[in-house]
């Protein structure tokens, strides 16, 4: 795709933000907007896995 299709991406961001008045994400900013869905993640495998460990030790009755 070379440089002229990442020039083409480029225009097209900046088309789209002078559009909706919006400004771009930095790297840093873009990161932490990953931060919640992944502790969500890590929380969920957290609690399926303190489920499983758990689930022997219950008498079913």
């Amino acid at each position: 795709m070379g440089d002229a299709g990442s020039e083409d991406v480029h225009d097209r961001a900046q088309r789209s933000n002078r559009l909706l008045g919006t400004t771009g994400l930095e790297l840093r900013e873009f990161a932490w907007t990953l931060v919640p869905p992944l502790l969500l993640l890590a929380l969920w495998g957290l609690g399926k896995f303190l489920v499983r460990r758990g689930a022997g030790s219950v008498p079913r009755g």
